[in-house]
């Protein structure tokens, strides 16, 4: 484990998710720049240091369907999330290990 990463999984440990000071409940700036940079629903998508964001949550209720999170901390999230589109599970993989679970 690196120090970089040793210091967001103690961040995520000894704080709320959703209590840090740069969590969003709706990420609006975000949603705003991908919209306006006209972004087809079906193109792959990566939210690098998404950590705890609720982004992927926001884009898929929007229809984008190729969505991808990655983050340093393992406390917050696996290493990457991706949503397979045919059958709407959100599939995380970290360290060889494939864990799935129902979006709907």
């Amino acid at each position: 484990m690196t120090d970089r990463q040793s210091r967001w999984d103690e961040v995520y440990r000894s704080k709320g998710a959703d209590t840090v000071s740069w969590y969003q409940a709706r990420p609006t700036m975000s949603l705003a720049l991908i919209a306006h940079a006209g972004v087809v629903k079906d193109v792959p998508l990566i939210d690098v240091g998404g950590g705890a964001s609720v982004l992927v949550d926001h884009l898929l209720r929007e229809g984008y369907t190729e969505l991808s999170v990655l983050d340093l901390s393992a406390s917050v999230a696996p290493d990457t999330w991706m949503v397979d589109p045919d059958t709407d599970l959100l599939e995380s993989f970290c360290e060889n290990e494939k864990d799935r679970a129902h979006l709907k």
